[in-house]
């Protein structure tokens, strides 16, 4: 399985959960991990900014707008993907 399908099967299950409870703030920012993965900066940042407005101060998610902050560095996206493949850098840790 390419990891296209995978950003895929993702998509299906973050429109599953949503039908079933709603933009949580987990969810969104979730999302918005994934999309800023994948590149989508601007999907990316109204997922956090929306899930930052449901949950002030929340440091997961100010901490996800920060990587997302110095995203247009192609280097820095690169640091993103590695550790997401190491498992260090959740999206939904602490949220």
């Amino acid at each position: 399985m390419t990891s296209c399908a995978r950003f895929d099967l993702a998509d299906q299950a973050y429109a599953q959960a949503i039908r079933l409870g709603g933009e949580t703030v987990r969810v969104l920012n979730d999302q918005g991990y994934s999309y800023m993965l994948r590149g989508n900066l601007a999907g990316a940042r109204r997922k956090f900014e929306k899930a930052y407005s449901l949950d002030p101060g929340n440091p997961v998610i100010a901490n996800n707008l920060e990587l997302l902050d110095g995203c247009p560095s192609s280097d820095n996206l690169r640091l993103i993907r590695l550790f997401a493949k190491r498992g260090s850098g959740s999206s939904g840790v602490g949220v």
